[in-house]
């Protein structure tokens, strides 16, 4: 199954890092992060929603799609509380698993835009109020009042 869908999501154009074990994945992205964890819920030493616990916790923006054929243990309440954005069921078409990796690196790509527009709002609003903190300052020099304190 780990061949099957790494070399279909390579052939889709993804870089793909495979892993046998929640611990050998988990080591990797603390160390070098990742776009997108796709982790199967029983995946040794530990869970996939352990594996995705402890990802988000070192990289929060990180996408996770959950997989697991156990359907009567693992719900979408589950895998959303454990950070992931996403459940897809065994068994599933490949097609069905590209449209979700697509759609999570959709909502990367827009997070990423909403977090660099908010760094250009602060930056625009701290200057902004810098400003008019100066021309206060001038203004009451020119009125002959003493400088506001520092805010």
């Amino acid at each position: 199954m780990l061949r099957l869908l790494t070399a279909s999501c390579r052939s889709a154009g993804h870089e793909i890092l495979a892993f046998h074990s929640s611990s050998e994945a988990l080591d990797h992205l603390k160390a070098h992060g990742a776009d997108l964890l796709i982790a199967d819920m029983v995946v040794p030493p530990f869970d996939g929603l352990s594996l995705i616990r402890q990802a988000r916790a070192v990289h929060p923006g990180l996408e996770a799609i959950a997989i697991t054929g156990h359907s009567e243990e693992y719900t979408s309440a589950d895998v959303v509380a454990a950070g992931a954005s996403d459940l897809l069921m065994k068994p599933f078409r490949l097609d069905e698993l590209h449209a979700r990796v697509t759609l999570a690196a959709e909502r990367r790509h827009t997070v990423s835009q909403i977090h660099g527009q908010q760094a250009v709002l602060q930056q625009t609003s701290t200057e902004l109020i810098r400003d008019l903190q100066q021309q206060l300052v001038e203004l009451r020099s020119n009125t002959g009042r003493a400088d506001p304190p520092d805010a």
